[in-house]
C-alpha cells in the first residue's frame, strides 16, 4: 500500500517536472500558444491522475472515435485553411500536403488503436496483468506529457526546416523582441501553432503517441513477466501489431514525405528501433515455426525494405540519376544472409 502511494505521488509530479523543462527549452512558435498547450496537457494529465482514470477501462468506441476524429480533423482543417495566405505564402498547400497528411494520420491512429485493443481485449493482459501492477491506471498519465514533449519536438523540427528555407543567414531563435518574433512567424507560415491544422495535429500526435507507447510498454512488460512462468506461444495479434507499426514507419519514408524532414526522420530513426524492439519482443515467446518465421521476416525483409527505402531517398534528395552504387547495399546483403542462416538453423534442428 505504501509503495503504491509513493509511486502515485511520483507520477503525479512527473507532468509538473516536464512542464518546467519545457518552459526552459527552446520554444515552438508562437511561444504563447506553446505555453498554453503545455499547461493544458499537464493539467489534463494531472486530472486523469487525480481521478485514477484508466486508459484500458474506457469504451472502445470512445477511444477509437477520438483517435480517428483527431487524425482526420487536422488535414481537414488544413484543407479549409488552404485558401488563406500570409505574406504571400499559403497556410496549407492541399495539393502537396493533404493526401500524405491524411494517410499518415489515419495509419498512426489505427496502429495506436490496434495496440490499445490488444491490451483491452486479451484477458491475460487486461484483467490479470494490468491489475497486478502498482499504479498501472496512471501509466497513461506518464506517457501523455512525455508524448507532448515528443510532439513539440516534431513541430519545432518542421518550423526550423521551414525557417531555413526562407532565411539562410539567421537562426529561428535569434532576437527577443516582439517584432523579431513576428518576423520569425512570417517565415514559418504553414507550420506555426497559430494555425488550426497544426494545433489539431499536435493533439492527434500527443494522443496517438501516448496510447501506442503505453500499450507497447504494457505488452512488452507482460511478455517479460511471462518468461518467468513459462513462455507463451506468440499470437497473431502480436504479429499483426508488429507489422502494423512497421507499416506506419515505412509509410513515413515514402517519396511524398522526403521534403518534410520531420516526417522522414520519423522513418529513418524509428524503423531501426522498431525492428530491434520487435525481435526482443518476439524472443519472449515460445520457439515455434510461427515465431521463428516472424523473426526471420522482421530481421530480413524488414531491414532490407528499410535499406532500400533509405538509400533511394538519399540518392533522390541529391538529384542524382540512375541507381545507387551496389556497395550501399552491402549491409542489406549481410542481413539477408543472416536471415537465410536463421531459417536453415531452424529447419535443420
Amino acid at each position: 500500500m505504501a509503495t503504491n502511494l509513493v509511486v502515485s505521488w511520483i507520477v503525479f509530479f512527473i507532468p509538473i517536472g516536464l512542464l518546467i523543462v519545457q518552459n526552459y527549452a527552446r520554444p515552438v512558435y508562437p511561444t504563447e500558444r506553446y505555453r498554453d498547450l503545455s499547461v493544458a496537457v499537464t493539467a489534463f494529465a494531472m486530472f486523469l491522475t487525480h481521478f485514477n482514470i484508466s486508459l484500458y477501462t474506457l469504451n472502445p468506441w470512445l477511444v477509437g472515435s477520438t483517435l480517428l476524429g483527431f487524425a482526420i480533423a487536422a488535414p481537414v482543417a488544413g484543407y479549409f485553411e488552404s485558401g488563406r495566405t500570409i505574406d504571400g505564402k499559403d497556410v496549407y498547400c492541399k495539393t502537396d500536403r493533404f493526401r500524405g497528411h491524411l494517410l499518415t494520420n489515419l495509419f498512426g491512429a489505427m496502429t495506436a488503436f490496434f495496440l490499445w485493443g490488444i491490451v483491452h481485449s486479451v484477458p491475460s493482459v487486461a484483467n490479470t496483468f494490468v491489475k497486478s501492477l502498482p499504479s498501472v491506471n496512471i501509466l497513461f498519465n506518464v506517457m501523455l506529457p512525455l508524448s507532448a514533449v515528443a510532439a513539440f519536438l516534431f513541430v519545432r523540427t518542421q518550423q526550423v526546416d521551414e525557417f531555413r528555407k526562407n532565411d539562410n543567414q539567421h537562426n529561428i531563435d535569434e532576437g527577443k523582441s516582439s517584432d523579431k518574433e513576428s518576423d520569425r512567424e512570417n517565415k514559418i507560415v504553414g507550420f506555426s501553432l497559430k494555425h488550426w491544422h497544426q494545433q489539431l495535429n499536435f493533439i492527434h500526435l500527443v494522443f496517438a503517441t501516448s496510447v501506442a507507447s503505453a500499450s507497447c510498454l504494457l505488452l512488452m512488460a507482460h511478455g517479460m513477466q511471462a518468461t518467468g512462468i513459462g513462455l507463451p506461444a506468440v499470437s497473431w495479434l502480436v504479429i499483426a501489431a508488429i507489422f502494423a507499426t512497421l507499416g506506419f514507419l515505412f509509410v513515413c519514408g515514402l517519396k511524398w514525405s522526403r521534403d518534410n524532414r520531420a516526417v522522414y526522420l520519423t522513418f529513418l530513426t524509428g524503423t531501426p528501433a522498431a525492428l530491434g524492439g520487435a525481435i526482443i519482443w518476439l524472443s519472449c515467446f515460445k520457439a515455434d515455426a510461427v515465431r521463428d518465421g516472424t523473426m526471420v521476416a522482421v530481421a530480413g525483409i524488414g531491414y532490407v525494405a528499410f535499406c532500400v527505402e533509405a538509400i533511394f531517398a538519399d540518392w533522390a534528395r541529391d538529384n542524382r540519376r540512375g541507381c545507387p552504387p551496389l556497395h550501399y547495399f552491402v549491409p542489406m546483403a549481410v542481413a539477408v544472409v543472416i536471415s537465410v542462416l536463421l531459417g536453415i538453423a531452424y529447419f535443420a534442428r
